[in-house]
């Protein structure tokens, strides 16, 4: 929310706010299609300064060694720039990459961060999303006009009035329909995320990129394949602690009809009923 009220107020059309992971995802991109230029991260730096005057990162946090030795080489040169950065993070800047293979090569990040920043920490003893998500529980069903308000009034508070609507995401050079975004929450029919053709990396890029997954119009499952998607989304989310939200017509024991997979859907539902637990709601994504 500080972000959001941050983002709004600085008056400049050149300004960007993007989840760190999608921010490098690009970088690596372009780095990609400028192969075999002389210094190729100095020209995306030159780009960047030339298309922004203030970057915003959301969920600043480093876990890929890729990731991880880019930073080490652009994050000095980027701070120097004459672009203005801004990041929120859950990671102290002495802990980023923490017990990361090559972790000295990423000093060099840690080191540039503290120069040129003015490290602030906020301490709060309510998270807004928290307490909306513990009066509303994440789990409405079975699907009729009151649970569906609930459910998207909820988005409403979460979003605090930031949402996109309707759009597509891209995932892995594919789009992804969904029904309505806001920085680091999205909302998704279930055809889309289970019914369609997905990948466990589909759902693993999601789980990184988004602290809250809203799916909506779930019905019972009885294909097999269409359960294994399901069980690998709940994985993945589970995984980076996404907080899941649901609007569904069976209740999650009534969810998989199958047999096949009857065992692998039992860690599914101890894991779907972990999910709603305070102590799993508190949690901090690891995006």
């Amino acid at each position: 929310m500080l972000m959001d009220l941050f983002f709004d107020s600085v008056r400049t059309e050149k300004k960007i706010r993007q989840h760190f992971h999608r921010f490098m995802q690009s970088i690596h991109a372009r780095l990609a299609e400028l192969s075999g230029k002389t210094d190729p991260l100095s020209l995306v730096v030159s780009e960047l300064e030339r298309d922004y005057d203030l970057i915003c990162f959301d969920e600043f946090y480093v876990e890929d060694i890729g990731d991880a030795m880019l930073l080490g080489r652009s994050l000095e040169k980027l701070l120097a720039s004459k672009v203005k950065m801004v990041f929120t993070s859950n990671i102290k800047p002495s802990d980023l990459y923490m017990g990361g293979l090559q972790r000295k090569s990423f000093m060099s990040a840690i080191s540039a961060i503290e120069n040129h920043c003015e490290v602030v920490c906020l301490e709060s003893v309510t998270d807004y999303r928290l307490r909306e998500l513990e009066k509303s529980g994440i789990y409405f069903s079975p699907i009729d006009s009151e649970k569906i308000n609930s459910f998207n009034e909820l988005f409403l508070q979460l979003s605090k009035g930031t949402n996109s609507g309707p759009d597509a995401i891209d995932i892995l050079d594919r789009k992804i329909a969904f029904e309505d975004s806001a920085n680091d929450i999205i909302h998704f029919s279930a055809d889309v995320i289970f019914n369609s053709p997905r990948s466990s990396s589909d759902y693993i890029e999601l789980s990184r990129e988004f602290h809250t997954i809203f799916i909506s119009n779930l019905d019972v499952i009885e294909e097999e394949d269409t359960a294994r998607r399901f069980i690998a989304f709940i994985d993945e989310c589970y995984d980076r602690n996404v907080k899941v939200i649901f609007l569904s017509n069976p209740l999650p024991n009534e969810i998989y009809t199958g047999t096949r997979l009857a065992d692998k859907f039992q860690r599914t539902l101890s894991r779907l009923t972990e999910m709603q637990s305070n102590d799993y709601l508190q949690g901090r994504h690891k995006g």
